[in-house]
């Protein structure tokens, strides 16, 4: 199949939709911050004797000492609360002011009320909630307890299959979209046109045509480049029902870091997808970003479909009327001689609980044989960090496949940091050399396996939107450790002797850098 040109935006149309969209609002936002520190200089420079200006920064400073004592005593890991008191002692007036500007509790409040509200009504027709049998699980017992705690129960009769490539999945989904009957829900932390999407699109146009309710809810950060302002209107004219969630505003708040990063298709309530795939051409490598690009998602075909419904409904009625009954969209079907069972999950940055990182964390400490991730970025935390060490000093084999060519500088320079600290630890690490890898896998012991859309960094793990499919026993698992062993042929090892020191420049920088984890 030939390279598509993807549509990038250089022409006169697209330089006008950068000016009118994206740049504006970054311009807008370095404006608000501006005018912080010129307020900031501004009370200090015109202080005529050196009392006032020493009132002036004794006062500032100990507001800046409250907002800190606050964040401290916050619900949030710590290396949150280090990037965020460092630069307000450093800056009193400043970051102090930027803290409280961007922290909207009223904001957050009516935020977290509605995903309450939206989760309890979604939940209210969910099947009894039986637990599998304990020797189907092995080691990893706990688990469903912990996600079933969390509000995610196990399905049985589901049906799953990994898809190891994004031209499988890309394959595969016009397939099912094409038999959908009822309605087809999307939502995206990226949409971007090109062969992708348009082959999509197409089939979208014709099912809202046929009756078919199309739904497409897409992240307002994610696709501000990569789709054009109005673009929900556009849609709209096609018989297509679209949403951006949170669009990016140019104002300093914490919630712009909240994003929709969760890739779910729900088609009929029967058949679903997730996964790290996005809808763009460089997924199904129809464009060259980094070399080949590789990805993964799974198809899940059952009882647990259904939940998936569930999780895209959450976050539409997030900014959109709710349905009169929207129990109408569930369907239980089962699927076959399905084996094993699977747990849909998801995460919110607004509730007190990091269910994924609690989850991943738990899988770590379970393994007893085995573990292999895949993950685009390595930035893990002191806890996951510390859990993966100790798995391989326990003897768990704990194998690591990261992107050789990484697609932010910053993030991969930091994540090769932790390289050696692991490796000495007997933790195997791994380079995917053709290009980038972009797949977000857990697979441990034959058992148990998690295909989704979390990163092991900060970002994914507390600031975003996240969902999965946690299987047990299901096709799927020994898909996912076939898929990774295959990968490894693509692989350089590297080795502790291997992994060459850092420049003391280097290592100043990256240090500088872990400190401000949360923020990258």
């Amino acid at each position: 199949m030939a390279k598509s040109k993807h549509k990038s935006y250089t022409s006169p149309k697209a330089i006008r939709y950068f000016l009118s969209t994206m740049v504006i609002v970054i311009l807008l936002l370095l404006v608000q911050f501006l005018l912080l520190i010129l307020m900031y200089m501004g009370l200090f420079l015109r202080s005529g004797e050196s009392i006032y200006y020493a009132g002036a920064y004794v006062f500032f400073y100990m507001v800046s000492i409250a907002v800190v004592l606050t964040i401290i005593n916050r619900k949030c890991p710590t290396a949150y609360k280090l990037a965020w008191a460092v630069p307000i002692l450093l800056f009193p007036a400043a970051g102090g002011s930027f803290y409280l500007l961007a922290r909207s509790r009223n904001m957050h409040r009516i935020a977290l009320a509605r995903i309450k509200s939206n989760r309890a009504l979604l939940q209210s027709d969910l099947p009894p909630k039986h637990l599998p049998p304990k020797n189907e699980l092995k080691n990893f017992s706990t688990l469903p307890h912990y996600l079933l705690s969390e509000g995610f129960p196990s399905f049985a009769a589901t049906d799953t299959d990994f898809l190891e490539s994004g031209e499988r999945y890309h394959k595969r989904l016009l397939e099912d979209l094409c038999s959908a009957e009822k309605f087809i829900f999307l939502e995206f932390f990226i949409i971007h046109e090109g062969v992708m999407w348009d082959s999509i699109l197409e089939i979208l146009e014709q099912k809202a045509k046929e009756g078919v309710v199309v739904r497409i809810l897409y992240d307002g950060m994610g696709s501000l480049k990569t789709l054009p302002a109005g673009y929900c209107k556009r849609l709209k004219e096609k018989g297509i029902e679209a949403k951006v969630f949170q669009k990016f505003v140019p104002l300093i708040s914490t919630m712009q870091n909240n994003r929709d990063h969760r890739k779910i298709v729900s088609i009929d309530g029967r058949i679903a997808y997730t996964g790290g795939i996005n809808l763009s051409d460089e997924y199904i490598n129809q464009y060259d970003r980094f070399g080949h690009w590789l990805d993964s998602g799974i198809r899940i075909e059952g009882r647990a479909a259904a939940q998936f419904t569930r999780f895209f409904l959450e976050m539409w009625y997030t900014n959109h009327k709710v349905d009169p009954d929207p129990t109408l969209f569930f369907d239980h079907t089962a699927a076959e001689q399905a084996p094993g069972f699977v747990i849909p999950y998801a995460d919110s940055p607004l509730l007190e609980s990091n269910c994924i990182k609690e989850l991943y964390l738990a899988l770590i400490n379970s393994a007893r044989d085995y573990l292999y991730i895949t993950s685009p970025y390595l930035i893990p935390g002191d806890d996951i960090l510390s859990a993966l060490q100790i798995a391989a000093k326990s003897g768990v084999d704990v194998r690591l496949i990261t992107p050789y060519h990484g697609d932010h500088a910053v993030v991969h320079v930091i994540s090769r940091s932790y390289y050696k600290e692991l490796s000495e630890a007997g933790v195997r690490i791994y380079e995917y050399l053709p290009g980038f890898i972009h797949s977000k896998n857990f697979v441990c012991d034959d058992t148990v396996c998690s295909v989704g859309t979390t990163n092991l960094d900060y970002r994914s793990l507390y600031l975003h939107y996240e969902c999965g499919a946690l299987c047990f026993g299901t096709d799927a698992v020994l898909q996912v450790k076939k898929d990774f062993l295959s990968t490894l042929e693509r692989c350089r090892e590297l080795r502790p002797e291997n992994i060459k020191k850092q420049p003391a420049p280097l290592r100043f920088f990256v240090s500088a850098m872990r400190l401000f984890e949360p923020m990258l």
